[in-house]
């Protein structure tokens, strides 16, 4: 079903219009949906100890659609299936798609992955773990004239060097690194705080003693793109568009329960949730390419009549797919049948009315 999804959504792309042989960037993430059944196929704890089912997801990020799903069991780990995802994201993709590019997390980091990219020619780029092997080569290669500042966010540096993992036979790999400055009253005093776990050892023992005022939190992406680190770096960043979409086939399409027993059944169940998700992303864009300009003038006289002017104006925007479900697919109506025809009769106090029916018109054409 989701691969039929994508083809459907490849379909969409054409007849609007859209650039087909533009440049692509795949993401690659995990969830857990918790559950709390214990006779439930496939669930089980996870390393934080609650139960429950793996998803992971490929998505599409400049269409807004998840391309790949699948379904593990909740202690399972992200790192074998990577490849496999990515060639079946592949797959999805139009056969006159643009050059391809991969964000991931260190989650999903292995040769395997990056031999795959290799191969298929996708450019990646990986978040590495911290690990004692990048702070050796951090104060080995880097010095104080390395650093300069990073893109859209305040406190931040970036430098790069070369670095060849091991197991990996091409060119040497750039490492990205990314530091921000954090004064020590931010840094809170348990060990086991994230934020702790990106300081250097030696800088979180001047910490303690109290002989620093500030420290620095690292950052390394390893990468095979070319171009300036800093905006490789913002472009990395904007990974964090998966995590919409994951928070969108939860809290909007089902994905936060899967409540059968059977392992098959909840497949299917994960699958029906990536449909609804893309359904509701086209519809986003179809709305968008019928008449953005009349589109923002209705939604923001609706807003002020509504009392919603606490959103942020940047929210009321036709990808906002919160928006979009309930603006056109949560409607309070009235399905009437008379002389053998079905007529919907909307809400009388419904402020969106008109951009329902239009919508509406435009996709029954």
């Amino acid at each position: 079903m989701v691969a039929a999804t994508a083809e459907l959504g490849n379909r969409f792309d054409r007849q609007l219009g859209q650039p087909m042989s533009a440049p692509v960037t795949l993401d690659m993430a995990g969830t857990l949906s918790e559950v709390y059944g214990r006779q439930k196929e496939l669930a089980s704890f996870n390393h934080e100890g609650r139960r429950g089912f793996l998803s992971v997801f490929v998505t599409w990020d400049e269409r807004r659609r998840i391309l790949v799903a699948d379904l593990l069991k909740g202690s399972a780990s992200e790192k074998p299936g990577a490849a496999g995802l990515l060639l079946r994201a592949l797959r999805a993709l139009p056969q006159d798609h643009g050059p391809v590019s991969l964000r991931v997390d260190s989650g999903f980091y292995t040769i395997e992955l990056l031999e795959t990219c290799r191969r298929r020619q996708v450019e990646f780029c990986v978040s590495v773990a911290r690990t004692e092997a990048m702070w050796a080569r951090l104060y080995a290669k880097l010095n104080v004239k390395s650093w300069r500042p990073a893109l859209d966010m305040e406190g931040a540096e970036v430098a790069e060097f070369a670095y060849t993992p091991a197991g990996w036979k091409h060119e040497p790999l750039r490492v990205i690194v990314r530091r921000v400055r954090v004064a020590a009253d931010e840094i809170s005093g348990h060990v086991r705080r994230r934020r702790r776990r990106t300081i250097p050892k030696g800088q979180v023992e001047l910490l303690a003693r109290g002989q620093v005022g500030y420290v620095f939190r690292y950052s390394f992406l390893l990468t095979d793109k070319i171009g300036d680190a800093a905006e490789i770096e913002l472009w990395h960043r904007q990974r964090a568009h998966i995590e919409e979409r994951i928070k969108e086939a939860k809290n909007g399409c089902g994905l936060l329960h899967l409540p059968m027993r059977e392992a098959a059944a909840n497949r299917a169940w994960q699958a029906a949730t990536v449909l609804a998700h893309n359904l509701i992303a086209m519809l986003a864009v179809e709305i968008a390419a019928g008449n953005r300009q009349r589109l923002g003038e209705r939604v923001a006289s609706a807003v002020e009549e509504d009392d919603l002017r606490h959103q942020a104006p940047e929210r009321v925007q036709p990808h906002n797919l919160q928006l979009v479900r309930r603006w056109l697919i949560n409607v309070p109506a009235r399905v009437v049948h008379r002389a053998r025809q079905v007529f919907v009769r909307l809400a009388g106090g419904m402020h969106w009315s008109e951009v329902f029916k239009r919508t509406y018109v435009r996709l029954t054409c």
